[in-house]
């Protein structure tokens, strides 16, 4: 799993120049943190319906939103690099 994360962390940064026409950059400040309700949502659901579930399940769900968590991250942390860069080449 640690693999998959830092690999969604590479391809984050990778995609840096990146900008989605078609999804407002707003909405894409708050996902983030809408990532990390649903992270620690699933891991507090997790106590209680592990016993109905397999914990593959609950193992493959945590995985697919660390890593999609990391990639939005990296983005962001690529993206705020560039522009405080950019401004200071500029000054």
């Amino acid at each position: 799993m640690l693999q998959f994360i830092g690999l969604a962390w590479v391809m984050g940064i990778a995609c840096v120049g990146i900008r989605v026409s078609f999804f407002p950059f707003d909405t894409l400040n708050a996902l983030p943190r809408v990532l990390v309700f649903i992270f620690i949502l699933c891991i507090g659901l997790q106590v209680y319906v592990q016993q109905r579930l397999p914990s593959v399940y609950w193992k493959l769900l945590n995985g697919v939103l660390a890593s999609l968590l990391c990639f939005i991250l990296g983005w962001f942390y690529a993206d705020s690099q560039l522009q405080q860069r950019m401004q200071n080449a500029v000054a």
